[in-house]
């Protein structure tokens, strides 16, 4: 930050050779209020997924990074799952359109908090036009905090009829609202790959006493 102070920002990566920070270089894990035992340096180690809650150990400093001699202990930090990042509206509704990909079955899944506003999601084919039966006004709406919800339309998450076609996904964001990610879960492989979005940085650590 310019005070030789060190924290930690994200960086994004489709190829892993070229690498560019998200969020304006916003801070995400930062370090300790003065007079904490991280408020100088930190330092985290590859994170650890246990169920819903990723776990980032670290090693934290009370001094800057141009002081000789300053104490370290080990701190833990805890993020909801794949929650690193959200997209959210700036003014009462906003819409985000996807790039297109292949769909080639199974579900489409959110992981989204819309308690304090809604989301609702249509489907376009190749040519830019919306699916019928499957519009922001066959959307079943997203009103709660999902980490793995299925998209539904008209009622339903089957979405047999689209599978081998190219989609995209125009989300609508109500004020209030945080879209995390959406993920293509295939059948029947119980793996899914997330796509995160790159958009407002969501800080959303919670900090775990010290541990010598």
């Amino acid at each position: 930050p310019g005070d030789e102070t060190i924290n930690v920002q994200l960086a994004m990566s489709h190829d892993n050779r070229t690498w560019r920070r998200v969020a304006d270089n916003a801070t995400f894990l930062p370090t300790g209020e003065s007079g904490q035992w991280d408020d100088g340096m930190i330092f985290v180690a590859p994170p650890v997924v246990r169920d819903n809650v990723v776990e980032f150990f670290y090693g934290g400093w009370d001094g800057p990074h141009d002081v000789s001699r300053r104490d370290a202990a080990i701190g833990l930090a805890t993020l909801t799952r794949d929650r690193f990042v959200a997209v959210s509206a700036t003014k009462p509704t906003a819409t985000l359109q996807t790039t297109k990909f292949s769909f080639e079955a199974g579900e489409l899944n959110v992981n989204a908090d819309a308690t304090e506003g809604r989301i609702r999601v249509a489907l376009f084919n190749a040519d830019g036009e919306v699916i019928p039966g499957f519009g922001l006004d066959d959307s079943v709406p997203i009103t709660a905090d999902v980490l793995q919800q299925p998209l539904q339309w008209n009622g339903s998450a089957d979405l047999s009829s689209l599978a081998g076609r190219e989609l995209s996904l125009l989300f609508e964001i109500q004020a209030g609202a945080k879209l995390f990610a959406y993920r293509t879960v295939p059948v029947p492989e119980p793996s899914a790959v997330w796509l995160i979005g790159a958009g407002l940085l969501t800080i959303a650590l919670s900090r775990q006493s010290r541990s010598n």
